[in-house]
């Protein structure tokens, strides 16, 4: 709890003017990019044509991958997007840029609109971009290799007769990757039967495994009837995880399908077949006879690595109250159907008096323990809250609505929320509404932090002043405007931040930290404090090690002394 402590008091602190905030600036606006040449920068994030538009990727070792427009000497309109990669205490890479010679292909095909990068669990960066070919323009996914050389992945057509035969693959969109490499992609395939010359399809591409069919659109699905087909399968409705397991969610078509029963979720475990799991209508398996998933809320699945999917929906046809009837349900592996959670409760960390009246699962993947995000809302009040949801069926609220922020003002609290990250160790972020902020007799955009306590903790404020400059040696002093909601949480606990500058309207990232409950000043790790942990922290100094770092900013400096000091007479 002890570095917690610490940053809810430096962000308390922030509003002097000497005071130091710890958020790491990445890059900025007006930056230079030296691989391009003198005088060439970041003239603003995101491209003319990107796909869904700014959406910085956050690595699990502090990478961050973005889209920008350049500007300087040399660039115009045919070469002003890039994809670039920001790393700790290195200058900006570049990945991709538009007019580039395309990686894999013939001289003279160009890239040419870049779209914006996502960092897999691997570290790998994947993006969609178009190439300029004789015939005329193709769009085509990269993903970088180890050393971060950008690759053309399946070029189209690619031959894939060993899964259809005669196939050829003209199409794909990678929908995510896990921490093996694998991909799971869906794509298009140009076949030889004039009856269905092009088919869709679902693949996992696995570095170990192969190349594997999850789903083809010429054969039927299980569990459905001959005149029942899928019509939309997508990015959002699926999931992958590290062991290879997959699930999604369908929404099918036929003369038998209507609103009421278009919804269908399958899962398909490591190198299994597909297994049919729920249709919206069907009957829910140990309830009594006439009750049914209900046709209007069976949402995404979200997948252990067990195997157990989780998903939600509302009973129909009980006699239940309604809180009751809406549910979490749980699939093992042995496909078991079971109870996860209902609304109509009062877990811990709920107001008194209040019970749950909605709840949902959040789109985010499971800790390392199995521990699930929750959204929902109270009944009486009707503030929003999040939870905590433990595999055992254990529940934790852990922020909502209208609660007294004191580490911010004595009259601050919360009034709405925006985001929400939940990462492998059980971290939770969230952006919200602060009312009100320092300096400031209004609410703004915040980004905060709970520990294991369910303590909440600032991370960033809008009105608060932090240097600007990625170089370390250099302060620039600024106010943060505005804080957008595309943040990102990684496993290791850092926060990319999307912000803009007062005044200037100047755009930048930055990085801040989560705080946990560990003990940095014991600096040897032998359970306690004593001078030992001195002398252990002078031999992190001199090595650079990661146990130098005692204020979090991700660096090791001459300050992380007087951290240290201050970590050791507060104790653990």
């Amino acid at each position: 709890m002890l570095r917690a402590l610490l940053v809810s008091i430096a962000i308390t602190a922030a509003w002097s003017a000497d005071a130091q905030v710890d958020l790491r600036p990445v890059v900025r606006e007006g930056d230079p990019v030296p691989a391009l040449g003198d005088g060439v920068v970041v003239d603003r994030f995101g491209g003319l044509n990107g796909f869904g538009g700014f959406s910085p990727s956050l690595g699990n070792d502090g990478t961050v991958a973005f889209a920008v427009l350049l500007a300087g000497p040399g660039v115009n309109f045919a070469n002003n997007e890039a994809i670039l990669r920001g790393r700790k205490g290195e200058p900006l890479e570049v990945i991709a840029r538009t007019g580039d010679q395309a990686p894999g292909f013939p001289p003279g095909v160009t890239l040419d609109v870049t779209g914006p990068p996502t960092i897999g669990k691997d570290g790998r960066i994947r993006f969609d971009t178009f190439v300029n070919t004789p015939t005329g323009s193709d769009r085509v996914e990269y993903i970088t290799d180890a050393s971060g050389r950008a690759l053309p992945y399946l070029v189209p057509p690619a031959d894939v007769s060993h899964i259809v035969q005669g196939g050829e693959l003209t199409s794909t969109n990678i929908w995510t990757t896990n921490v093996r490499g694998a991909l799971i992609s869906s794509g298009f395939i140009r076949t030889t039967n004039p009856d269905d010359p092009t088919i869709g399809v679902v693949f996992i591409d696995d570095p170990t495994d192969g190349f594997s069919l999850v789903y083809r659109s010429d054969e039927p699905l299980p569990g459905l009837p001959a005149n029942v087909s899928p019509q939309f399968i997508s990015q959002g409705n699926s999931v992958l995880t590290e062991s290879g397991h997959t699930a999604f969610r369908v929404e099918l078509s036929g003369s038998t399908v209507g609103s009421a029963n278009r919804n269908a979720i399958y899962r398909r475990l490591n190198g299994g077949p597909l297994e049919y799991i729920a249709r919206s209508q069907d009957p829910i398996p140990g309830e009594n006879p006439g009750v049914t998933f209900s046709f209007s809320s069976m949402d995404n699945p979200l997948l252990q690595e067990s195997g157990e999917l989780i998903f939600y929906s509302i009973r129909s046809g009980t006699s239940m109250p309604g809180q009751l009837a809406r549910t979490l349900f749980s699939v093992s592996p042995s496909g078991e159907y079971g109870i996860l959670a209902t609304a109509g409760i009062a877990p811990p960390g709920t107001p008194d008096g209040e019970v749950i009246d909605q709840l949902r699962p959040l789109r985010t993947e499971p800790t390392q323990d199995g521990t699930i995000g929750v959204a929902g809302r109270f009944e009486d009040v009707g503030d929003d809250f999040y939870a905590l949801l433990a595999q055992d069926g254990t529940m934790r609220v852990v922020a909502f609505d209208g609660p007294a922020l004191p580490q911010i003002t004595p009259e601050s609290k919360l009034i709405g929320f925006r985001a929400v990250g939940l990462n492998d160790r059980g971290q939770f972020v969230f952006s919200a509404f602060v009312d009100p902020l320092p300096n400031l007799p209004r609410s703004g955009e915040a980004v905060l932090a709970t520990d294991a306590t369910g303590s909440v903790h600032p991370l960033a404020l809008i009105g608060m002043t932090v240097d600007a400059d990625p170089d370390p040696s250099v302060t620039d002093p600024r106010e943060l405007r505005q804080i957008f909601d595309r943040f990102e949480l990684n496993d290791a606990g850092d926060v990319l931040l999307w912000v803009d500058f007062t005044f200037t309207g100047q755009q930048a990232l930055f990085l801040a930290k989560v705080p946990d409950d560990s003990c940095p000043a014991d600096t040897n790790g032998d359970g306690q404090l004593s001078p030992n942990d001195f002398n252990a922290w002078i031999l992190a100094f001199n090595n650079q090690s990661p146990e130098c770092d005692q204020n979090g900013d991700g660096d090791c400096r001459q300050n992380d002394f007087n951290a240290w000091i201050l970590n050791f007479n507060a104790g653990c």
